[in-house]
């Protein structure tokens, strides 16, 4: 169990505090901004190359699920 809670502690998931306890950490900025530009750059490289090495029913797919993913948050928005 000790070993658990130190290997969070490493990933920064959990504080411990000296005989008061662990726990979970909170959210920090930082590590938010930098996931979601991971993820973004991500994203638009695997879009450009579907883009350009997909089918027209690729493609297509690709369109209703960006719609149906837009309808989801309660903003349905056109996709050209």
């Amino acid at each position: 169990m000790r070993g658990a809670l130190i290997r969070l502690a490493d990933e920064g998931l959990i504080d411990i505090l000296p005989q008061r306890g662990s726990f979970v950490a909170p959210i920090r900025l930082s590590d938010v901004e930098e996931a979601q530009f991971i993820r973004e750059a991500l994203e638009v490289s695997v879009v450009q190359k579907a883009a350009g090495q997909g089918s027209s029913a690729f493609i297509a797919a690709g369109r209703v699920n960006l719609a149906q993913q837009a309808s989801g948050r309660g903003r349905p928005r056109a996709v050209p």
